[in-house]
């Protein structure tokens, strides 16, 4: 109810800006109460009292003491909210609801439900929206149920969480309406009584619309049944058991039927007809449309006076709702095409499927005010239930799984036992064995490189064990393990972005193609760091690069790889929309992987807005970081240098050393940190392709700022990774890698081990980990499909009656782009502008197109992405049966989305198929067939001389990073020794020919990428003859001797730094 109050509307509004300063959303909820005679307004968040009202709410508050409410300041005017939405259709309810959940959350007053058709895909969407406004989510589902006798009738009902025990049987009772034996059959899932009585903790019930068995049972005047049915709710739910009743249908609405439908009869004589003749004959008579909605104006009435005295009789509430399917009453024309689309007819069939009656629209407060006026206590009993209703979700709190450790260990002592093992197997277990696997014949170097291992292995597993991931190392190696021995091969992957992206250096913004090492770029946490390594790579054919928008970025964005990661923040609650400046202690700021990004998510970077580029060469140039203090006798370049570290943040004093000379200070602690952050909205997400990606790798934190975010480059250099034979051939400190490339105690998130599977294969190691951590803690993830641009104009163009060829030439001028909508078609295209202004078909197409372009439309698994639980997964989000379109596969899958899935803790890994993989494993096949020698995956190795000779040739055809031919022409360099080198030479000689070989072509990718392509004729010709190679600092030959004094590994830059200090 609305009503004119009269407080300090002023005070008021004061409150609320207080409260809500710097917030997303404004919450300006109030609650009535009555205390004792007194009606108290208060501010629902505070509790705070700011107004004694007059009690002008007629017989409000004799059905209960408190009211939710909202002050409308322009009008003056307080809005009660009397009732609470309970039966809600999203467009999860795919092709029959229309609700998109961000209107659904902004249309409700304070509260509402979601109630999906036998699915929960939406509820942690709704969750979250609805919390961000400040506004209480009812989460629940509208189930089919058998009938109570055991038939599949697919009775409706509803079912509504009360609190979180409810929220997980409510899950698991979807789950197994997913997985029912029957679902297989009918067109919706189902659920059985026994299920419902052995989930029922928590729960709140609702009889359901007219297709609910307590109806059915009353229209059907089958008394035995109803009773029967009524009394296993009621004794099984008790007080959380209702009676629901709606109002869909009027004589009006009817007669509106008969006349458009130009039929000649009165809605009398339509009533007399239904209930004489048989529905075939009617329907033939008249039209299906006019029988449905006679059906239920006959029978909507009777069960709604039958539940009334049902009330009475058994002593249970009624609520009052509708079955709502679309958010506003105009959209009625865009649901029944939605309609039209499911069921692949068109509007001018008369006999298409369509709802009996009206309003199926979410109702306001006020619309539900009238249509139940005389049912007070049925709109406010829904307010019965939203107190009941209190469902909290938990985020984060990783469910990691537990591998199953043999008895007598732990988890850290297994690891340690298998890592020591794997180091025994590559290392041997004294020096003598050291000696015979590594060739190496003097005793003391030996014993030093065995110790070193030694040394480096309980280093990273200390480190491991700090960080508590010891139960990540498990998943990823028992799966790794078992590809391997059974054949499958296995194969890193990387994360990059494309060649534009712009870097924050010390010198200002410069594209990441261009960086160089030695060169200073600005970290996520606002340091300036080195950069140790640069790296290009081609992309795979076809292979979709993630570019996310943000308010306030790049004109045109970077776009990244799919496992790229970029410092983010998820689940931002109470800030502005676009942009804003934080603290690391106000949010949760995490690494995220590109694809699992959303829109609305946070990109984040270290509070760099006032420094343009001339300003960051400027305080490169001063040294003040390094040095604490700047001096100068140029006033005007101290006063400079005052701004911008005022501008920073960063505390300074200004002193007078002696006439016309200046001293700026800082503080002698990490004054060079930029602690704050700025975080930018993701308003859209897009996708390209490139031939190639670059990424550079960073000393200490190994990130780098771009001009919009924070990214993470990743690294492998863990010697307990190689000694569980995650990685191969390579030994980390043979080839000087670092451990903190891999895994930092300054990470923010959980290690990424991201790997390949060979393709046709992948699947059977998704198997492997459903054996070993149980079926049901295993599963694939969910997608969904939505109405793109092209398509709902062509659908839409059928549902209306036009001929594909028309609607092809309206499509074809919607730009081909990713992520293109009709909205930007407009924009780009003119000859879209045209079509729609000059032609009033096509216009009309368009216009139906732009209200169902975006709805969801179908669903499908997640390409590569697999969730590995600790319990059953079901007890913390809804599964479902989906199949894999490309292997034919049905399996276990979630019903929300891998981001989401990630939100609330559940481990996510991805099981990539790789088809360069399975061609690799074919070549070798081929090889053992024509040749009958039989060499594994990991059996070739990587010093065959012979091998380098060939390529010597310049035959690097089909050799991945090799075929281009400005690579052939560096490898032919590279290698124009071999041929005379190796004649004459020992076994043993070879090998360590081969060593030197192998490392040569590792140096010449990494000095023909976007790195010091200058120095390889330098490398070049102090290869071909070593005493040509000059270190002018003596320290650094021990460093830069197996690259001839060239720099060309971030492993070398860092042992520079530390050997220079």
């Amino acid at each position: 109810m609305k009503t004119k109050i009269n407080i300090n509307f002023d005070s008021l509004k004061k409150e609320f800006d207080q409260l809500n300063d710097l917030r997303k959303e404004r919450n300006e909820f109030l609650e009535l109460r009555k205390i004792g005679e007194k009606i108290s307004l208060r501010i629902l968040e505070t509790n705070k009292e700011i107004a004694v009202l007059d009690n002008i709410f007629g017989s409000l508050f004799s059905y209960r003491n408190n009211y939710k409410c909202k002050v409308d300041f322009d009008k003056k005017e307080l809005e009660v909210f009397t009732s609470t939405a309970l039966h809600t259709h999203t467009e999860y309810s795919i092709l029959d609801g229309a609700n998109r959940i961000s209107d659904l959350a902004t249309k409700y007053a304070y509260s509402g439900a979601l109630t999906d058709h036998g699915v929960m895909y939406g509820f942690l969407d709704f969750y979250k929206k609805m919390t961000d406004a400040y506004k209480k989510p009812l989460i629940g589902f509208e189930a089919y149920t058998k009938s109570i006798d055991g038939s599949d009738d697919k009775n409706h009902l509803i079912i509504l969480a009360k609190n979180d025990i409810g929220l997980k049987n409510a899950m698991k009772l979807c789950t197994k309406g997913n997985m029912h034996p029957s679902s297989g059959q009918a067109p919706r899932p189902i659920i059985s009584y026994e299920e419902l009585e052995e989930h029922k903790d928590g729960l709140i019930i609702l009889s359901a619309c007219i297709a609910g068995e307590v109806p059915k049972a009353i229209y059907q005047n089958d008394e035995v049944k109803l009773k029967k049915v009524i009394n296993f709710f009621k004794s099984t739910f008790g007080e959380d058991y209702y009676f629901e009743i709606q109002r869909h249908i009027t004589k009006d609405w009817i007669e509106n039927i008969i006349h458009a439908e130009n039929l000649g009869i009165t809605v009398e004589q339509a009533i007399n007809e239904y209930k004489s003749i048989s529905k075939e004959v009617f329907c033939e008579k008249y039209s299906r449309h006019l029988y449905r909605n006679i059906d239920l104006y006959v029978k909507e009435p009777m069960v709604n006076q039958r539940i009334l005295e049902l009330s009475k009789e058994y002593n249970i509430k009624i609520v009052a709702t509708t079955d709502a399917h679309y958010l506003n009453k105009e959209d009625s024309y865009m649901h029944e095409a939605l309609l039209c689309n499911q069921t692949k007819t068109t509007f001018s069939n008369l006999n298409r499927f369509r709802f009996a009656g009206t309003n199926y629209h979410v109702h306001t407060i006020s619309e539900m005010e009238k249509l139940y006026y005389d049912l007070p206590e049925a709109l406010i009993n829904t307010l019965e239930i939203e107190d009941k209703c209190n469902v909290k979700v938990e985020f984060g709190n990783y469910k990691l799984p537990k591998y199953p450790i043999p008895s007598g260990y732990t988890d850290k002592t297994y690891l340690e036992k298998l890592v020591w093992d794997g180091f025994e197997e590559r290392f041997g277990k004294n020096v003598e064995e050291f000696q015979n696997i590594t060739c190496e014949s003097n005793i003391e170097i030996a014993k030093k490189k065995y110790e070193e291992r030694k040394e480096r292995i309980k280093f990273e597993l200390e480190t491991v064990f700090r960080m508590g991931y010891q139960g990540y190392f498990f998943i990823v190696w028992s799966y790794v393990k078992y590809a391997k021995e059974n054949g499958i091969a296995v194969g890193p992957g990387r994360g990059c972005c494309t060649k534009d992206t712009l870097l924050y250096t010390e010198h200002g913004l410069k594209p990441i193609s261009e960086i160089k090492i030695g060169e200073k770029v600005y970290t996520h946490d606002g340091t300036l760091k080195t950069v140790l390594d640069t790296h290009k790579y081609p992309t795979e054919k076809g292979e979709k690069l993630i570019k996310p928008r943000v308010y306030y970025g790049d004109k045109f964005g970077n776009a990244y790889t799919a496992n790229h990661k970029i410092l983010a923040v998820k689940n931002l609650n109470n800030y502005d929309k676009s942009i804003y400046y934080a603290n690391d202690n106000e949010v949760k700021i995490e690494w995220i992987e590109a694809k699992d990004l959303r829109v609305g998510d946070y990109l984040v970077m270290p509070h760099l807005k006032n420094i343009d580029n001339d300003n960051i060469e400027f305080l490169a140039k001063t040294n003040i970081f390094e040095q604490k203090c700047f001096i100068s006798k140029d006033w005007a370049e101290i006063e400079k240098l005052k701004t911008v570290l005022s501008k920073l943040n960063i505390p300074n004093s200004l002193e007078l050393v002696s006439q016309n000379t200046w001293k700026i200070n800082i503080p002698s602690d990490d004054s060079n940190s930029i602690t704050d952050y700025v975080l930018k909205r993701i308003y859209k997400i897009e996708e390209e392709t490139a031939d190639c990606v670059y990424d550079i790798t960073v000393e200490d934190n190994h990130s780098y700022v771009t001009s919009c975010f924070a990214a993470h480059n990743s690294g492998a250099g863990s010697l307990v990774l190689y000694c569980l034979h995650i990685t191969e051939q390579l030994d980390p400190i043979k080839y000087d890698l670092l451990f903190a490339r891999f895994l930092n105690p300054d990470r923010i998130s959980m290690p990424d081990i991201d790997l390949d599977f060979e393709f046709e294969y992948r699947e059977q190691v998704i198997n492997a980990c459903r054996k070993c951590y149980g079926n049901e803690c295993v599963s694939r993830i969910i997608t969904f499909g939505t109405m793109a641009a092209k398509g709902a104009i062509r659908d839409m163009a059928r549902v209306l009656g036009y001929q594909p060829s028309f609607a092809d030439s309206i499509a074809k001028l919607v730009p081909a782009e990713p992520k293109m909508t009709i909205k930007k078609a407009f924009k780009q295209s003119n000859d879209f502008n045209d079509i729609y202004h000059s032609n009033a078909d096509a216009r009309k197409i368009i216009d139906l197109a732009m209200k169902v372009e975006g709805l969801i439309k179908n669903t499908s698994q997640h390409a590569c992405g697999v969730i590995i639980s600790s319990e059953d997964i079901s007890d913390f989000c809804p599964m479902t049966l989906a199949t894999d379109k490309e292997t034919g596969i049905t399996a276990l899958t979630t019903q929300i989305t891998m981001g989401e899935c990630e939100e609330i803790g559940l481990l996510k890994f991805d099981f990539l198929g790789l088809r360069t993989e399975s061609v690799i494993k074919q070549s070798l096949t081929d090889i053992e067939n024509v040749y009958g020698k039989k060499i594994g995956n990991y059996d070739i190795p990587v010093n065959d001389v012979a091998v380098y000779n060939y390529l010597s040739k310049g035959k690097t055809s089909g050799v991945f990073q090799l075929e281009s031919d400005g690579m052939t022409s560096v490898i032919t360099q590279m290698y124009q020794d071999v041929a005379d080198r190796m004649q004459d030479m020992s076994e043993q000689e070879l090998d360590k020919f081969g060593d030197e070989l192998f490392e040569r072509l590792i140096a010449a990718i990494s000095l023909y990428r976007p790195g010091p392509m200058d120095e390889i004729p330098t490398y070049i010709k102090g290869m071909l003859d070593h005493t040509k190679v000059n270190y002018d600092t003596p320290e650094l030959e021990s460093i830069l001797n197996t690259t001839y004094g060239v720099l060309v590994y971030q492993e070398q830059v860092s042992a520079t730094r530390f050997a220079l200090r």
